[in-house]
């Protein structure tokens, strides 16, 4: 759901906020792009480095661009706001489809996988309704106001995963003292 502001409405809130035209959100999708595909090539080292907050640092990139075009007005800003969510989304990615299979057997791998993909598409297909549902019970219809939502889904995220990193730090500790 973080995602569906990108996907949905950055070339709209980029044209409608007078920030650049057409050609120009098209460029900072670019962006986007260049640097999902950068950091998703890079994951593997990135993770070396990142270890267990891996998933977070990624939600985090990806909240703070969302957070980033839904209070901020500016060509400059708004490249490296699709910077930022791009770095996030190539890293976060990876690190869903490695963090499920972590959990499952390697028999159930491919389940494992092929039912993340769908929920994330599932995601996908009904952002736009929930956007839309959304701009109607707070009577705001820009495309731009869809980025707080977006925000909002992404800090979620960052905090569900920050939830789940200690949990299961708390749990290795019992396992290792025995208490478990």
């Amino acid at each position: 759901m973080g995602q569906g502001g990108v996907n949905i409405d950055f070339n709209l809130a980029v044209v409608e906020e007078h920030i650049a035209t057409a050609t120009g959100a098209a460029n900072m999708m670019v962006a986007y792009s260049i640097f999902g595909l950068i950091t998703g090539l890079l994951f593997g080292i990135y993770m070396k480095f990142a270890k267990r907050f891996g998933g977070v640092i990624a939600a985090l990139l990806f909240f703070l661009g969302n957070l980033l075009i839904a209070t901020t007005h500016g060509v400059a800003i708004y490249y490296v706001a699709m910077m930022l969510t791009g770095a996030g989304f190539g890293l976060f990615m990876p690190y869903m489809f490695a963090a499920v299979n972590k959990h499952t057997t390697a028999a159930n791998s491919a389940y494992a996988t092929s039912a993340t993909t769908a929920a994330a598409s599932l995601a996908n297909f009904i952002a736009p309704y929930v956007y839309s549902f959304l701009a109607k019970i707070f009577g705001n219809n820009s495309s731009q106001f869809a980025f707080n939502f977006a925000s909002l889904f992404s800090l979620i995220l960052v905090l569900g995963l920050l939830y789940e990193y200690f949990a299961e730090t708390k749990n290795q500790k019992n396992i290792a003292k025995g208490t478990i």
